[in-house]
């Protein structure tokens, strides 16, 4: 698939309502597309807007055990890529799932943003320790050499 921004802003024009970003759009179609959510599912997994502490959106998938922690990325230029750099912001993000005190910690300062409540209304503390994390980053541009090296160099926890 093209996924250059003029042709992706035609593929998710559809989502692109009130006052909904161009990356939650994105995302929203992408659920829609590869996760094959309905559109509701994939609206209620999306918390994509100011105060969001670097997390998308969130859905937990049973069939494999896992709660997949999304963030978003739309550039307007096929010229730029993703470098180590927002790799490591996305990192920080993931780290605030390592356990119930950390997430109980990003609730607290999130305040009202949507992403405290989507986590209390998927009950992720309850479910925490039973399930795997794992970071889906989303874009419609490609890894830097920088970004490749960060991936494959990366410290496992």
């Amino acid at each position: 698939m093209n996924v250059d921004y003029i042709t992706l802003l035609k593929e998710i024009e559809f989502y692109l309502v009130n006052s909904r970003s161009e990356s939650a759009a994105f995302l929203m179609w992408y659920l829609e597309k590869y996760y094959r959510l309905d559109k509701e599912e994939a609206i209620d997994s999306i918390c994509d807007n100011n105060g969001d502490k670097g997390v998308d959106g969130i859905y937990i998938n049973e069939a494999l055990g896992t709660i997949d922690i999304f963030q978003s990325k739309i550039s307007q230029s096929s010229k730029k890529t993703i470098g180590d750099t927002i790799l490591k912001e996305f990192y920080g993000t993931l780290c605030q799932f390592e356990s119930k005190e950390k997430i109980q910690n990003l609730i607290d300062s999130a305040g009202k943003a949507e992403v405290a409540s989507l986590i209390k209304r998927l009950d992720l503390l309850e479910k925490i320790d039973a399930y795997k994390i794992r970071g889906i980053f989303v874009a419609n541009i490609n890894l830097s050499t920088d970004g490749t090296n960060y991936l494959k160099n990366r410290c496992k926890r």
